[in-house]
C-alpha cells in the first residue's frame, strides 16, 4: 500500500490506482474539448495525494469507461462512488461546462455501477440552468435529509428545535454563555483555542445577537482542529475536509458547493447568505495540492464533523490530544509547501478580521 494515499484508495492495486488516475484525464477529454489547465492540475493533485502516484498521468494509456468498470469490478461501491465524485468535481470546475464532458462522466458512473445524485447538477451547469443547479444541490446534497441527521440540536448545545439547516439563533443566552466560558479552559486546550479564535477574529459567539447559525459555527471547530486559516483559500480546504470526512456520500455536496462559490461563482451564496460567491480561488497556485490534501485528511478522519460530534466533549483536551481523538492527521508536506496557511499564521487571517478582532489573540503580522 502506498503510504501517501487516502484510506479508500490505498488498498487498490497499483494497476487499479493507475487506471483511476488515467480516468481523471480521459473523462475530461472529448473529441471537441480538451482538458483545462485547472482540471489537469487538480487531476495530478488527486493522483498524488489520494492515489499515491507521482508520475505524469497524461502519459498513461487511454482508459475508457467500460474498461475502468472491469478493472474496478471487485472494488467496494463506496470507493467507486468516491471516484465518480472526484470525476464530478473535475468537470464542475469547467466554466462553461461542455455537454459532451457531462455525458462522458455519466458514462463512467454507469460503467462503475454508481448512482450519484449530483450528476444532475452538472447537467444543469452544462445547460446554463444555474438556479436549477442550486436546487439540485439542495435536494440531493447533505441537507436533503435534514431530519435524518439525528439530534443535531443536542450535539450543538442549542436549546430550541431547528427547522432549517442554517437557521440563525441570535438569542440563546445559555448557548452564548457556554461558548464564552471556554475562556476559562486551560491554555492550549481545544476549548481555550476556539475561544481565542473567535475573540481574535471578532466573531460573535453562537447564541449572541449577530452570530451565524449553529450549523455554520460547527465548521469553526474544524478550522482550529485541522489548522486551516479563515481566508477564502482556507475555506476551500475546510469544506473539502468536511466533504471527505462525512461518511454519508452526500457529504460531497459541500465540496461541490465551494467549487461553485469560490471557483466558478455559479453559486451566488450559501449558508444562509453568509458565504458569498468570490470566484477564481481554486485556480490560484498551489490550491489544487492544498485541496487534494484536505480531501485525504478528511477521509482519514471519517466522521460527520458537521453534525455528528459534540465538540464540547473535547474542550478540555490539549489540542494535539483532541486531534488524535478525532483522527485528524497533520497536513502533508506538499500542502504546506504549497502555502496551506494555519489558523495562527498571518496568511490565515483576513484584513477585516484583523481589524475587528482582539490583536492579543491574532497571528503576528509578518
Amino acid at each position: 500500500m502506498p503510504i501517501y494515499a487516502d484510506p479508500d484508495f490505498a488498498a487498490l492495486t497499483d494497476h487499479q490506482r493507475e487506471a483511476v488516475a488515467c480516468s481523471f484525464m480521459c473523462a475530461m477529454t472529448t473529441s471537441a474539448h480538451g482538458v483545462t489547465p485547472l482540471q489537469r492540475t487538480l487531476a495530478h493533485a488527486y493522483a498524488h495525494s489520494l492515489l499515491g502516484l507521482d508520475h505524469d498521468i497524461q502519459k498513461l494509456d487511454d482508459m475508457e469507461p467500460a474498461y475502468l468498470g472491469k478493472v474496478l469490478a471487485d472494488v467496494p461501491l463506496e470507493t467507486r462512488q468516491r471516484i465518480v465524485q472526484l470525476l464530478l468535481s473535475l468537470e464542475l470546475v469547467a466554466d462553461p461546462l461542455p455537454q459532451d464532458v457531462v455525458e462522458r462522466v455519466e458514462a463512467y458512473a454507469c460503467a462503475l455501477g454508481v448512482e450519484e445524485g449530483l450528476l444532475a447538477m452538472a447537467r444543469d451547469y452544462a445547460g446554463q440552468a444555474y438556479g436549477l443547479a442550486l436546487k439540485d444541490l439542495q435536494r440531493k446534497g447533505y441537507f436533503s435529509t435534514w431530519d435524518d441527521h439525528g439530534r443535531v440540536e443536542e450535539r450543538m448545545h442549542v436549546h430550541q428545535h431547528l427547522t432549517r439547516p442554517f437557521e440563525v439563533i441570535d438569542h440563546d443566552p445559555v448557548l452564548e454563555a457556554e461558548w464564552k466560558s471556554l475562556e476559562n479552559r486551560p491554555a492550549g486546550t481545544l476549548g481555550r483555542l476556539i475561544w481565542e479564535f473567535y475573540i481574535g477574529r471578532g466573531f460573535v459567539f453562537p447564541g449572541g445577537v449577530g452570530s451565524v447559525s449553529p450549523t455554520l459555527a460547527q465548521h469553526d471547530w474544524v478550522h482550529v482542529l485541522a489548522d486551516y486559516g479563515t481566508v477564502i483559500e482556507s475555506e476551500l480546504e475546510v469544506f473539502a475536509f468536511i466533504a471527505a470526512a462525512i461518511p454519508d456520500p452526500k457529504g460531497f455536496s459541500f465540496f461541490a458547493a465551494v467549487i461553485g462559490l469560490f471557483e466558478t461563482g455559479r453559486i451566488p451564496e450559501a449558508a444562509g447568505g453568509v458565504l458569498q460567491a468570490d470566484p477564481g480561488h481554486l485556480s490560484q497556485p498551489g490550491m489544487a495540492t492544498r485541496v487534494a490534501d484536505a480531501l485525504r485528511r478528511g477521509r482519514i478522519c471519517h466522521q460527520d464533523v458537521l453534525h455528528g460530534i459534540d465538540y464540547f466533549e473535547y474542550v478540555d483536551l490539549p489540542i494535539e490530544e483532541a486531534r488524535a481523538a478525532l483522527s485528524i492527521v497533520p497536513k502533508g508536506d506538499d500542502a504546506l509547501s504549497a502555502g496551506s496557511a494555519g489558523v495562527w499564521e498571518s496568511a490565515g487571517i483576513t484584513a477585516y478580521q484583523r481589524e475587528h478582532g482582539d490583536p492579543r489573540f491574532q497571528p503576528r503580522p509578518e
